[in-house]
């Protein structure tokens, strides 16, 4: 959970990026990574009272911040190197939400995974942990699908006819970040889902689930490419 949380903090100190094309300062980066590293801190470690920040509305907060803070930073400094603010176009907006929901978007959707396996373990553990590795994997898919073909519509192509609001600079990296990011939620959600289903009800289901990932992982990869 923590390699998650750390992964989502990363990522979301590049939203400036997404929308600029322009590098996040070294600070902007190490505060940003620090800032969402707190947040958890407190959120695992700090009760007031009858009251304790979740991780889900640290998280929260810290996307919440990195879109108040990082972006107009960003757009400041992007401004003062283009000269304009040629970036604030269609296609950079649609690289930007199609960011921030390979990012934050996805882990909600791995935290959707977890809770849903755990309701279905009530009723049923055997079914419970095969939906858990298969729905993860699906989701998985369906993100990584969509962001694909987003950076294709929304970078590649423009920049290859020669657009005039092409977006800007070197988003190749975001791009394979955030697919980077979205393969470990979904490896974090399967682990968390079967450890926190062992803590609420023991039994041995959770080797059946650990079988299908590796099958379906192992399948995946020896997919031909498109």
């Amino acid at each position: 959970a923590i390699f998650a949380v750390n992964t989502l903090g990363s990522g979301l100190c590049a939203v400036g990026t997404a929308l600029t094309g322009v590098l996040p300062a070294a600070w902007v980066y190490i505060t940003g990574n620090l800032v969402c590293i707190a947040l958890q801190a407190i959120a695992l470690t700090t009760v007031w009272g009858s009251w304790r920040l979740s991780t889900f509305s640290a998280s929260a907060v810290y996307l919440t911040l990195s879109m108040v803070v990082i972006l107009p930073i960003s757009a400041l400094r992007a401004r003062r190197l283009y000269g304009d603010l040629r970036f604030l176009n269609q296609f950079h907006m649609a690289w930007l939400g199609l960011f921030l929901f390979g990012t934050f978007g996805t882990w909600i959707a791995f935290y959707g995974v977890v809770v849903l396996s755990l309701l279905l373990r009530q009723a049923s553990p055997f079914f419970a942990a095969l939906a858990l590795p298969s729905l993860a994997v699906f989701v998985e898919k369906v993100i990584v699908s969509a962001s694909a073909d987003v950076y294709r519509k929304a970078v590649y192509i423009p920049r290859r006819d020669g657009h005039v609001f092409a977006v800007c600079g070197d988003q190749r990296r975001l791009a394979a970040g955030s697919i980077e990011a979205t393969h470990s939620f979904k490896e974090t959600a399967v682990l968390v889902a079967m450890v926190a289903g062992e803590a609420l009800q023991p039994d041995t289901w959770w080797m059946l689930s650990l079988a299908v990932s590796l099958l379906l992982n192992v399948a995946l990869r020896l997919q031909a490419p498109a």
